[in-house]
């Protein structure tokens, strides 16, 4: 009882960031135990998917997101749970922030690669716009960003360990918002597609991309939403504890879209060797698909009165 009168009489300074550190340690040491626990589920899918394939940008994209997940979540709790010092509480904070921030983008490009490889590898008129957005949006984002992770503090409470790391402003519901808009533009491309696709036929791995596009999308927009609403209405002490959370969601949901589209594009190209190498399909159409998840490998040629698969 006695300690509850103590803190009762705490000023509320000092009380509110000892509540939000509560929060970010429960949410940052969970954060971790999911980025550990779905690396070592998806661990034999990799080794057998992603190793032995040839070195390419999407490869490199992916291993740089699987590995980097673990970074800014370490630093964090190292900060929340035995940083002694304010400054260099700050400092590590503040260099996680940024990991976080590239984390996203290398999140988005990953998706956007997959959107551009579905598009035939052309930057025709739709994908220029979203180039052209994005990296528009990728400016402010980092301006935003930069600002939000600058006001990052550390204090230290008197009798806890670690630190407690409290954002003074509110710039993160930028970068929120511009994922917001990219990943919307990014479905509706992929779902124009994908509806071109379904008019020829049903394939597994386009089929795959879209559903597991769209279920990626719900739930990003999901976790996104509510991230939105905690930046925006509760303390500035208290808004920041889903950030990390959702970084590592975006990385863990990529690495299954790309891992699953590998997947089956192995399983048709084992079920393809064991079938004729060409076949006849419906004149004036024309599909990509993905090989190491950037680069296309089939490709439907128009001729005369078929087309051919090669």
């Amino acid at each position: 009882m006695s300690n509850f009168h103590e803190m009762d009489s705490l000023p509320h300074e000092v009380l509110e960031p000892f509540i939000q550190r509560r929060f970010v340690n429960y949410i940052t040491t969970a954060t971790l135990v999911l980025a550990i626990w779905d690396y070592f589920v998806l661990l034999p899918e990799e080794v057998a998917l992603i190793w032995p394939s040839r070195w390419t940008l999407s490869k490199c994209l992916f291993l740089l997101n699987r590995y980097s997940v673990f970074v800014d979540p370490i630093m964090l709790l190292y900060v929340l749970m035995v940083g002694n010092n304010e400054h260099s509480c700050s400092i590590t904070g503040q260099i996680a922030g940024y990991i976080c921030v590239i984390g996203f983008k290398i999140c988005q490009l990953i998706l956007i690669l997959r959107t551009y490889a579905v598009w035939g590898c052309k930057l025709n008129k739709p994908l220029t716009i979203l180039l052209f957005l994005y990296l528009c949006l990728t400016g402010l984002d980092f301006w935003a960003g930069h600002k939000y992770i600058a006001g990052l503090e550390a204090i230290i409470i008197p009798g806890a360990p670690g630190c407690a790391l409290v954002a003074t402003n509110r710039w993160v519901w930028w970068p929120i918002m511009q994922l917001m808009i990219i990943e919307s533009a990014l479905i509706i491309l992929l779902a124009y597609k994908a509806l071109q696709h379904f008019r020829i036929g049903r394939t597994s791995l386009i089929t795959v991309m879209y559903y597991d596009g769209l279920l990626y999308y719900i739930c990003i927009q999901v976790t996104l939403i509510a991230n939105l609403v905690v930046v925006l209405v509760t303390t500035v002490a208290l808004k920041s504890f889903l950030i990390d959370l959702q970084r590592v969601f975006h990385s863990v949901l990529c690495a299954r879209i790309l891992l699953h589209i590998r997947r089956v594009h192995k399983t048709d190209v084992l079920q393809s060797d064991e079938t004729l190498p060409t076949m006849a399909l419906a004149t004036n159409q024309r599909s990509f698909y993905l090989d190491d998840m950037g680069t296309t490998d089939i490709q439907f040629y128009r001729s005369e009165g078929t087309t051919i698969v090669s």
